[in-house]
């Protein structure tokens, strides 16, 4: 696997600005970062090496922390959006990034394979990441005597990437603060300063190895290292003027006449599990390469067919059914390819055929309730599989009746933080945790509160599970990790997994 990074494309769009691929001509990518905020795993190509999988998800996820958590990463963030909105040129925005490119790859390739068992065999036969890794490595080997040398780089590398703004300016005047970051110093030049610095002057190894010290306040490190590295002639913002370059940079650009407003979060690096969690609810996996076209209605079947025929489904340990679901036309949207209404909530019978590339899904709508639906189907012999979106659930909970037998799954589609912790509010939670079968490695959590009908479901990859866990288990007094002893709803679960991982195109935040 190769970590290539590709760029941003002409005429007026992007692609994602980091990708996660392999070295073969057809270049097969495993994840990508945007350069803004948003990161991906493709769960259908990375099917069978649990480490390899880590791996991407780590490295991508650490670009995001550059990005987001210093001030020339947030700078392009800021510029990002802004090329989004048409208020700054994406080739202006290329060459912007073109100057930190080596920087960021070699922090997320270094500390990615540091946090990841095994996860340095994953580069071997790749040179040009094997040569990042070894880039960091000699950043890390100059510290190994240091208490905390991965602490250590995290602060270094924050600071690589808060060089002093210059005089610049700009044809909008409301970009000008962000524009006279990044027309500063490049980062990779700091780079290779720095290293410069560590080679030859062991003076300069132990003045950065004071500077950062071991539970002492974040701001008080990074302007200890500040001065530092001013010394050794690389001249770095202090965390003062850090947060005010940072404020001046989103307030002058949510005063610009553009549709976009910036949302930037200036962190030294994630301290707490909390800022582990949001950075991690950044990750969307895509199941599949492309979406599904998605026909609704029943004249959209085959002439001649029962429609139930199409959408009748059966399961090892349920029997047939039908997977019913409750989802907003914006997720259908998300999820398929099809002439839907965002602002439409759709509820019907939900399937898909993935057997003969470009597949089919099909929708057909119900006019009953799903408590209604339910009681119609189960006169018949048919039990129903119910599925909603978190988002969507919150726009109907009060006035849709679910049945009162029959379990309601609600995917969780929505930052898991704040969701976790308004979950916490309503009492003793049960959670289990469940490996998804099949060649998307993947785990859910399933979690009910008080409504032993109702259960929450989050998906992903190990890489983000990793922190939930922590999550969940340090908040051990509310929400009890039962295991087998969940309700025993493992059927209908297994049976939900491969519907949603056979059907929708991604998982993740909306």
């Amino acid at each position: 696997m190769v970590h290539g990074p590709q760029g941003v494309m002409g005429s007026g769009t992007m692609s994602s600005v980091f990708r996660c691929e392999d070295d073969s001509p057809a270049g097969v990518v495993f994840g990508a970062f945007d350069g803004i905020r948003d990161w991906k795993v493709n769960a259908f190509t990375v099917t069978t090496d649990i480490i390899e999988q880590e791996l991407v998800s780590a490295h991508e996820e650490r670009h995001l922390r550059l990005q987001q958590g210093t001030p020339y990463g947030a700078a392009l963030a800021v510029l990002g959006a802004a090329v989004r909105s048409g208020a700054y040129p994406v080739s202006s925005w290329a060459a912007d990034v073109d100057r930190v490119r080596t920087t960021h790859e070699v922090y997320a390739t270094f500390m990615s394979v540091a946090h990841v068992d095994g996860g340095l065999d994953v580069l071997t036969g790749n040179l040009r990441y094997l040569e990042y890794w070894r880039t960091g490595n000699v950043i890390f080997r100059a510290f190994e005597a240091a208490p905390e040398p991965l602490m250590l780089m995290e602060f270094l590398f924050h600071q690589i990437m808060s060089p002093q703004p210059v005089g610049a300016t700009s044809d909008s005047r409301f970009m000008e603060p962000t524009v006279a970051l990044v027309r500063g110093e490049k980062p990779d030049d700091r780079l290779q300063r720095v290293m410069l610095l560590l080679a030859d002057d062991r003076g300069f190894v132990d003045a950065v190895v004071e500077a950062v010290r071991v539970g002492d306040e974040v701001d008080d490190n990074l302007t200890r290292l500040a001065a530092v590295l001013t010394n050794g002639g690389v001249a770095t913002m202090d965390a003062v003027l850090q947060e005010q370059v940072s404020r001046q940079m989103v307030n002058a650009f949510n005063a610009g006449d553009h549709d976009h407003i910036g949302a930037l979060t200036l962190r030294s690096r994630p301290t707490s599990l909390e800022d582990r969690l949001d950075y991690l609810a950044r990750e969307t996996v895509h199941l599949h390469h492309e979406r599904l076209p998605v026909l609704v209605g029943h004249r959209s079947f085959p002439p001649g067919i029962n429609p139930y025929v199409l959408l009748k489904r059966d399961g090892d340990r349920i029997g047939s059914h039908l997977w019913t679901v409750l989802i907003s036309g914006a997720e259908l949207q998300r999820q398929f390819d099809g002439d839907v209404d965002a602002d439409e909530i759709y509820f019907g019978f939900l399937s898909c055929d993935r057997r003969e590339p470009p597949g089919i899904a099909y929708l057909l709508p119900v006019t009953d309730s799903p408590k209604d639906a339910t009681l119609g189907l189960a006169e018949l012999g048919l039990r129903t599989l119910t599925m909603t979106t978190l988002l969507t659930y919150a726009r109907v909970a009060r006035r849709v009746e679910f049945s009162d037998t029959e379990p309601l799954f609600v995917l969780v589609d929505a930052a898991v933080r704040p969701f976790l912790v308004g979950l916490r509010d309503k009492g003793l939670v049960e959670w289990t945790t469940v490996a998804v079968t099949g060649d998307r490695l993947l785990h859910a959590v399933l979690l009910t509160a008080g409504n032993q009908q109702l259960h929450f479901v989050w998906i992903g990859t190990i890489y983000a599970l990793k922190p939930l866990l922590e999550w969940l288990r340090r908040e051990a007094d509310i929400f009890q990790f039962v295991g087998e002893d969940y309700p025993d709803v493992s059927g209908e679960t297994f049976a939900l997994l491969r519907h949603v991982v056979g059907t929708f195109a991604s998982l993740g935040p909306r």
